[in-house]
């Protein structure tokens, strides 16, 4: 019978195909919780991070609507992550860093 893991094992195969072609995608998985995550080629750290807050931020906002640490994720997510890409000037990354 079809399952979780099953589709995963497939999906892989699939990223095999492609990665003959010289197409990297990159894979993370947590089967444990049916969570299956594709990066493509373009996927950067700051990508990566932004991605993760985003999911951070969709479990603050569903677990509290007025939490406070779901107004800090989405601070992060909307302001200081895209200045940070951007070009925010060392003296600005200086005062984040504590």
């Amino acid at each position: 019978m079809p399952n979780f893991e099953n589709f995963y094992n497939e999906l892989l195969e699939l990223v095999k195909r492609y990665e003959k072609n010289n197409i990297p995608i990159k894979v993370e998985k947590d089967l444990e919780n049916n969570i299956i995550k594709i990066f493509g080629e373009q996927i950067t750290s700051l990508a990566g991070a932004k991605n993760g807050l985003n999911d951070v931020s969709e479990l603050a906002f569903a677990t509290a609507e007025h939490h406070p640490f779901g107004i800090f994720c989405t601070i992060v997510r909307k302001y200081l992550l895209p200045s940070w890409k951007n070009g925010m000037v060392h003296s600005q990354r200086k005062t984040l860093m504590i």
